[in-house]
């Protein structure tokens, strides 16, 4: 999900910055709004990655296993 946010930059230039939420960081910046949201639903629909999402970047995260309960489980008289 991108968000187009105004901002300015250091030297008072006004920009239109896109925002990343899944990165939570910008991703590009623009000077009209039009190239900005042009940008956007390029990369909304697969552009970044040229029709081809990996796998890696569509899930929620990676749950690591826990390695206590799995030394525990390997000592435990039944």
């Amino acid at each position: 999900m991108y968000k187009i946010i105004p901002a300015t930059t250091i030297v008072g230039d006004f920009i239109w910055s896109v925002y990343e939420d899944t990165t939570e960081q910008f991703v590009e910046s623009f000077f009209f709004e039009d190239d900005a949201k042009k940008f956007v639903k390029f990369n909304e629909r697969g552009g970044a990655f040229a029709g081809f999402t990996p796998t890696f970047m569509t899930t929620r995260g990676y749950k690591p296993k826990n390695i206590d309960e799995e030394f525990s489980a390997s000592f435990e008289v039944e």
